[in-house]
């Protein structure tokens, strides 16, 4: 059977077509035939650790975030004292260390009541958890040994950040771990060393927050 020229111009025209969609079919063939292999690691999470931190000044000494005064004293007089302790305790995750300073020192204006009142601090270690002996009250009947970190610093002269002061506890951290330290706190009023100096206190004021931080 003799072809004709257009029949010769058709093959030739889709000869290239039919050629693509062969070598198509076989990379496609070759492609699902061949061997495969894989690994995985699923389900990768991150989650932050935590810092927490109590002191027992809450009501008939609970542990609470923001507590009540240690000190609300009035009528004092050169020469008198007072103390008290604070038991703070630690229920974070992650390791640390934790520091005491204060803020919003006020009494600071000649004749300035501040720079008499002089602070000590010490501090002591109490067990682990939130059983017997683990919180020392306010009059610190039962308080521990303690160690001084500051000795009779004038309430304005004490450091008022974290980072101006020293370490004074340092925190383990871990799930389920409560750790404990307690802070007894002494204040003296100073005399200024003269009768007339100390006359123009009569009557003045002075105050302060105390700050426990963990970072």
């Amino acid at each position: 059977m003799r072809t004709t020229r257009s029949q010769r111009r058709m093959v030739r025209a889709i000869a290239p077509v039919v050629g693509l969609l062969a070598a198509g079919l076989l990379v496609w063939q070759g492609s699902y035939a061949a061997f495969t292999a894989s690994t995985s690691s699923p389900g990768n999470s991150w989650t932050s650790g935590t810092v927490a931190l109590t002191n027992n000044t809450g009501a008939a000494g609970a542990f609470v975030v923001t507590g009540t005064a240690s000190f609300s004293v009035t009528n004092i007089k050169p020469g008198q004292s007072g103390s008290a302790c604070v038991t703070v305790r630690s229920t974070g995750t992650v390791a640390g260390n934790g520091r005491f300073y204060v803020q919003n020192v006020t009494g600071t204006l000649a004749p300035a009541l501040a720079p008499q009142i002089q602070l000590t601090v010490d501090v002591g270690a109490l067990p682990n958890g939130t059983g017997a002996g683990t919180s020392i009250p306010a009059s610190c009947a039962g308080a521990p040994a303690l160690a001084n970190i500051i000795n009779g610093v004038a309430l304005n002269a004490l450091p008022t950040s974290y980072g101006a002061t020293g370490n004074s506890w340092t925190l383990a951290g871990g799930t389920g771990v409560t750790e404990n330290r307690v802070y007894k706190i002494t204040w003296t009023f100073a005399t200024t060393g003269t009768n007339a100096g100390d006359n123009l206190l009569q009557g003045r004021s002075a105050g302060a927050d105390f700050v426990w931080e963990v970072q």
